[in-house]
Formats: structure tokens, C-alpha cells, sequence
């Protein structure tokens, strides 16, 4: 029996959309006496949440990065109002807050680990990751240890840092990872390649 692959219509070239990321880090309760370097990086739950309903109120529809490059690569249709939630590091309390209110909402997002952090306190374990992955949300690769990598130069510790966490990450959920952040959002063409 054939099976009927669906062809979309490519977008042209050059085409561009417009889709927001917002970017998380931590998911928890704050604290008085933290300080506001902390607290710029925290989102307490009932923000989050708070944060959740405007965008479904609104009509809003979380996707991945392999959706939008679907978009590109194959014409597969995007949400008219999509949005890609993401969270870095791998903070257990994205597992223990996050999560929950992101199935409560039917709502997925992209977790950037570094994993020379995975099963370390106030870090998720591989276990959490890999209940994350079966739920549906994305894992994606954040380098081995979080380092600046425009500040390394030797392409050998630039490749154990980027190409040692995805390998490490697909063994560990088996199946390939896609996505890459880079720590602290820097970059360079040594980096790019």
C-alpha cells in the first residue's frame, strides 16, 4: 500500500515571518533578599502562568524551531499566531513549575541544557529531561558547560563543548536534537562553524 506523503507549497525565497521567542531561565518563587542580578533571570509561577493565559486568550499557539524550519524546508504551515517559548540551563524548577502549567495549558516549549550541569542540585536529572521529551517539549543543546565560547579559540574544545553535548543529549533520549543555544546569547563565525 502506497502511503501519500502531503506536499506543502514552499514559501519563496527570501520570505520572512515574524515569530516571537521569549526566553526563560528560572521558574520559582522569589525571594526578598535576592538580588536584582537574580531576580532578572526568575519568573515566579503565578507570572508564568498569568504569562501563559495572554498569550491563549490571545490565540496564540506554541511551536518549536523544526516547526518554523518546516515552514521553510517543506512549506508545512505554520500556526497564524505562533510563538516559541524557551528556557535555558536546565533548572530543575522549570521541570517542577514550568512544566506542569505548560500541560495544564497544552502548550509546549524548547529546554537548552548544558549538560555537565544534568543531575547536579537545583538541576534537572536525565530522567526529568527525558519525561520532558516524551511530553512533548523540545530538548535542545546549550554546550557541555555554559563557557563563553567566543572566548575559546582551539576548535577541538569549541567541538567537545557544542557537538560532545548534543551527542551526549541524543544518546540520552535517543533521538537527535536540532536545536542549539548559545551560552549568554554570543557568537562568532568560529562558534557558527
Amino acid at each position: 500500500q502506497e502511503i501519500n506523503e502531503i506536499v506543502y507549497q514552499k514559501p519563496e525565497v527570501g520570505e520572512s515571518i515574524n515569530v516571537p521567542v521569549i526566553v526563560y531561565h528560572s521558574i520559582r518563587p522569589s525571594y526578598p533578599e535576592e538580588s536584582a542580578s537574580i531576580k532578572q533571570f526568575t519568573t515566579e509561577p503565578v507570572i508564568f502562568e498569568q504569562e501563559l493565559l495572554f498569550l491563549q486568550e490571545r490565540g496564540y499557539a506554541t511551536i518549536s524551531f523544526d516547526d518554523v524550519l518546516a515552514y521553510f524546508d517543506k512549506g508545512k504551515p505554520l500556526p497564524k499566531k505562533s510563538v516559541i517559548l524557551t528556557f535555558d540551563d536546565g533548572w530543575e524548577n522549570q521541570y517542577n513549575y514550568a512544566f506542569p502549567l505548560l500541560k495544564k495549558y497544552s502548550m509546549t516549549g524548547t529546554f537548552f541544557i548544558f549538560t555537565n550541569a544534568i543531575g547536579h542540585k537545583n538541576f534537572m536529572s536525565w530522567d526529568q529531561i527525558k519525561e520532558l521529551d516524551k511530553a512533548g517539549m523540545t530538548i535542545g543543546g546549550h554546550s557541555k558547560t555554559h563557557p563563553y565560547l567566543t572566548k575559546i579559540t582551539d576548535p577541538e574544545k569549541l567541538a567537545v563543548e557544542i557537538s560532545n553535548s548534543k551527542n551526549t543529549i541524543e544518546e540520552h533520549i535517543g533521538k537527535p536534537i536540532t536545536a542549539f543555544a548559545y551560552p549568554f546569547g554570543l557568537y562568532n563565525e568560529q562558534t557558527i562553524e
